[in-house]
């Protein structure tokens, strides 16, 4: 059960981390793009996918490891 519910968070971070890249924000200024939001996006989705897939691949290699430990 602790297993799932860590597969679940590692998946959750990689998700918001794409939601976060693929969203970018807008002013009020008529709608356009402000440049300094979308780079700040951008790092943030990414720091997020990346933490999500390094907790995704050490959860990965701890699973094999009590495999071949066996």
């Amino acid at each position: 059960m602790l297993k799932l519910l860590g597969k679940i968070g590692n998946i959750s971070f990689i998700a918001i981390g794409i939601f976060v890249i693929l969203n970018p924000k807008f002013t009020a200024r008529g709608g356009i793009t402000d440049l300094s939001y979308m780079n700040l996006n951008i790092f943030v989705g990414l720091a997020l996918l990346g933490f999500g897939v390094a907790l995704f691949w050490n959860e990965r290699k701890k699973s094999r490891k009590s495999v071949y430990s066996l």
